[in-house]
């Protein structure tokens, strides 16, 4: 039984659109190098991947948590083998943690490329 979690897309968050105004505004500065278009459609892409792979680890995890529902399920019945329990926890629990190492893998760059952004930001701003 999966549960659909997609949602409509949304409008990008108050910090982003705060990040796409500064460039667009430092765009009709005279820098040597203005944030490009793609610079800007790059951050929203990596926004919806961001929130995305949030979903899906969600989803992933309530998966994971059915599973070990069931691995309790079999151990608490009589005659269960203890070593298959473990093992099979142990795979689990591996799974659950591969998977919210790499979405904090993913928030962590994506934490990044808002304040390398921000920065390059002020930077333009004459002051």
């Amino acid at each position: 039984m999966a549960v659909d979690l997609i949602c409509p897309p949304q409008a990008p968050s108050s910090r982003i659109q705060e990040i796409i105004t500064q460039i667009l505004l430092d765009q009709n500065n005279t820098h040597p190098d203005p944030p490009s278009e793609g610079n800007i459609n790059a951050i929203l892409e990596e926004e919806e991947a961001l929130i995305a792979a949030h979903r899906k680890e969600i989803e992933d995890t309530m998966e994971i948590v059915r599973e070990e529902m069931k691995l309790l399920a079999e151990v608490d019945q009589p005659g269960s083998l203890i070593d298959n329990y473990v093992s099979q926890l142990s795979f689990v629990l591996s799974r659950k943690a591969a998977g919210l190492v790499s979405l904090q893998s993913r928030l962590a760059r994506f934490q990044h490329r808002l304040k390398e952004q921000e920065i390059l930001s002020r930077k333009r701003v004459p002051r």
